[in-house]
């Protein structure tokens, strides 16, 4: 039956896979942000920033090392399907589509490395009780909020809900490119913003 619906059980396995994996990226994501915030209230991260590096470097550098942090998940994700479906001698349509797949949840976890970075310019008290308190809302309506029963459009407030997902009649990407922009927007906004914000425990 699942087959005849135009999606194969390798489909649904490798789907499952790269949502969890996406989850996990955008936990790296905010990781990096919310170390941020622990070398600030650690009083670690002034005495950096006035003697070696500017603000928008000393979060910059923080804000990279995230963005290579959730590449790195997806991609070391994108390589073990990869190798583990070749090495079962699957030949369906999902053993190319893993690559794919791993690109499509970029976009959401990079939302939850930009947001949380945003939150701690403006409310740095706020960074760590929102930074997990939007990625588990984010989890429950973008994974779960079918399965609960939930409305689209509460649904739709989750970055995981718009994530694109890759077929074999291909990808709509509409979803994706418009996180792209806003964590663009976020991460660019976080940058200028910080030059005017005292580094210290506030």
């Amino acid at each position: 039956m699942i087959e005849a619906q135009g999606t194969s059980m390798t489909q649904l396995l490798v789907a499952a896979l790269f949502e969890v994996a996406g989850i996990l990226a955008a936990v790296c994501g905010l990781q990096a942000v919310l170390r941020l915030r622990q070398e600030e209230v650690a009083g670690t991260a002034e005495p950096v920033v006035s003697e070696s590096v500017g603000r928008m470097r000393w979060l910059g550098s923080f804000v990279g090392l995230g963005a290579v942090s959730v590449v790195l998940v997806m991609g070391f994700t994108a390589l073990g399907a990869w190798v583990s479906l070749v090495a079962s001698g699957d030949t369906s349509s999902a053993v190319g589509e893993v690559w794919q797949t791993a690109v499509d949840q970029l976009p959401a976890a990079l939302i939850y490395l930009a947001l949380p970075a945003a939150v701690f310019v403006v409310w740095p008290r706020a960074t760590v009780p929102a930074g997990w308190a939007l990625l588990g809302v984010g989890v429950v309506l973008g994974i779960y909020g079918g399965m609960l029963g939930l409305d689209q459009k509460v649904r739709d407030l989750s970055p995981f809900t718009h994530s694109p997902v890759t077929t074999s009649s291909g990808t709509d990407w509409s979803g994706g490119f418009w996180m792209l922009g806003i964590a663009a927007v976020l991460t660019a906004f976080s940058l200028v913003a910080v030059r005017r914000r005292e580094v210290g425990t506030a």
